[in-house]
């Protein structure tokens, strides 16, 4: 193909043209002397047009599609920056949208999700859920801890699993046997408990008085057992830990507690993510997680704030039904926070209906062997232009890689006939070696052009043109964006102010009023501007520091809050309150 307008327009065509011929069939039928009456509309139902198409065979200009099942099996998307990946993830997920499909996108950049919201089609406004870890103004809640009230025994334990893996991937260098005990009784009483955030550990480790309050509905006895062990020989008398117990997880916890945008979201006692609803509604969540220093929340933050969505996702999916209907799970330069779990990930949750797309730049930021065998055996492999290793390490997956006309040869041999001997010219096709296929690989943009991939779509494989869609997010379709963010903030978020003042409440209930209300009076309250009807409005300002913020708008529905300290054993599970939200 040329360019992508000559692919669309015989796109169009082919369309346009096998109506006609279903019109033509219809209309000769002897057995059909009348129209029957138009059917009446199918109830919604997002699987209805099920297939996505990737792109368009270069060679053969056909289209190549994918399945809602070879979706189910997971894609893995390789190149290097700038050879398109954020283009090929924003065509699959502009068709999502357009076909009433849901999922969720993942960036660590933020571009990939400001062109999402410039491609939702007008009729899916209210189904986008925007969220923005850098926002320090409205948080989102997110508690490590918070646990089910049904969850048995053995859930409780896979979630310690999960947890600990998610220190260990944000752990530089990993942490020691003796780090690991530690958290482990953490994650154990907190869950116990159901309480507690991330912002409270350093308190759980040097207060007893609020560590021992947690003691009494502790179900494990290893974990009491642990508290006893790193007890100090003072702690007789004093309940204190010893220092070269806590030490290294007080430094490590600081870099992530230090940080007031990671503070805020990880010290909220509820966690405002409720993604099982959002996949049984068909939900549109675009979280938007900056990585950067500048204007964005950090590189180690922004890794711990991912992993653990990561893992809320996972977790919600495993409890879908079983062959329920497709939700995307968009993943851009995952490498940052896929964790040891991701193999038993990538062969369970596809019978959930949840199918994820992975997307990194190269293999050399995975380290573990076994990572790297589970996501070569995904479904889908789409390969742009890659590195000299990566390029290695992918050949084997394929077969004939990218085609070329010297792959096929005129071969000579002699024929006896006719009491004569003879030449005889055959052209036969030559399968290229395994380092042909990486050569190829690591020149794919010199061979066919920019905007190629090499594509593996269930066992078949193709050299693809992907559409390129600058032209459609300039365009853009009208829908407002500062009525999405306004929207997402209403329901999903809490101005700074509120959370500032409970966690001050919760962990320094002993803070000064006068003081209280002196740092309070120096943060810088947010008002929203209300939005006209055209939506050109909502962009919010910073108002006087000394006026108190708006008041919030009318509640949607209500959440439960806890104390985060729980009460006496024997005193019920503890008091809670409604509050709108």
């Amino acid at each position: 193909m040329q360019d992508n307008a000559a692919w669309r327009v015989r796109f169009r065509e082919r369309w346009q043209r096998a109506g006609a011929e279903a019109e033509a069939l219809f209309a000769s039928s002897p057995s059909v002397t009348t129209p029957p009456p138009p059917a009446p509309d199918p109830p919604w139902e997002p699987e209805r047009d099920l297939r996505v198409v990737i792109g368009g065979d270069y060679r053969t200009e056909t289209v190549v599609t994918a399945t809602p099942q070879e979706r189910r099996e997971h894609t893995l998307l390789l190149g290097k920056t700038g050879t398109g990946k954020s283009n090929l993830m924003l065509w699959l997920m502009w068709q999502d949208m357009a076909a009433g499909r849901g999922f969720v996108a993942l960036d660590p950049h933020g571009k990939l999700i400001d062109d999402v919201l410039r491609l939702v089609p007008p009729e899916r406004r209210d189904d986008v859920i925007y969220l923005d870890a850098a926002d320090e103004d409205f948080p989102f809640g997110l508690n490590l801890f918070e646990a089910p009230r049904s969850v048995t025994p053995v859930s409780k334990a896979r979630m310690v699993s999960q947890l600990l893996q998610v220190f260990d991937k944000c752990w530089a260098g990993g942490f020691s046997g003796t780090a690991e005990g530690v958290l482990k009784s953490v994650c154990q009483t907190y869950l116990d408990n159901r309480a507690g955030t991330l912002a409270a550990i350093p308190k759980l480790l040097t207060d007893r008085d609020y560590r021992e309050a947690f003691y009494p509905r502790i179900s494990d006895p290893n974990t009491l057992i642990e508290w006893r062990r790193i007890t100090s020989s003072t702690g007789k008398s004093t309940g204190m830990l010893k220092n070269e117990e806590i030490d290294p997880v007080m430094r490590r916890l600081n870099k992530f507690v230090g940080n007031p945008i990671v503070r805020n979201i990880m010290g909220q006692e509820k966690t405002t993510l409720d993604f099982p609803r959002w996949m049984a509604e068909h939900k549109i969540v675009v979280i938007k997680i900056p990585d950067n220093d500048s204007d964005g929340v950090g590189k180690d933050a922004a890794q711990l704030l991912a992993t653990v969505i990561l893992q809320l996702i996972l977790r919600a999916a495993y409890g879908r039904e079983i062959d329920s209907t497709l939700y995307s799970v968009y993943c851009d330069e995952f490498q940052h926070y896929v964790t040891g779990d991701i193999p038993e990930m990538i062969q369970n949750i596809r019978k959930y209906g949840v199918g994820l797309f992975l997307a990194t730049q190269s293999f050399s930021n995975i380290k573990e062997e076994a990572i790297r065998t589970a996501l070569l055996g995904v479904g889908t492999l789409l390969c742009f232009q890659l590195t000299d290793p990566d390029a290695r390490i992918v050949a084997g997956e394929f077969r004939r890689g990218v085609p070329l006309d010297d792959d096929w040869r005129i071969e000579q041999k002699r024929v006896h006939q006719n009491g004569a001997w003879y030449v005889q010219s055959e052209r036969k096709y030559h399968r290229p070696t395994r380092g042909e296929i990486a050569s190829r690989l690591a020149n794919l943009r010199g061979l066919v052009g920019a905007g190629h991939c090499l594509a593996k779509v269930g066992g078949r494989e193709h050299v693809l043109k992907i559409v390129n869609m600058d032209p459609l997010v300039r365009a853009g379709t009208g829908v407002s964006r500062a009525r999405i963010v306004q929207r997402s903030r209403e329901r999903y978020c809490h101005p700074r102010w509120e959370v500032e003042r409970e966690l001050r409440e919760a962990l320094w209930p002993d803070t000064d009023d006068a003081a209280a209300r002196e740092d309070r009076a120096g943060m810088v309250p947010v008002v929203a501007v209300a939005l006209d009807d055209a939506g050109t409005g909502g962009v919010f300002t910073p108002g006087a520091p000394a006026a108190p913020p708006a008041p919030p708008p009318p509640a949607r529905h209500t959440r439960r809050r806890r104390v985060i300290a729980p009460l006496p054993e024997g005193e019920g599970e503890g008091v809670e309150g409604l509050e709108p939200f």
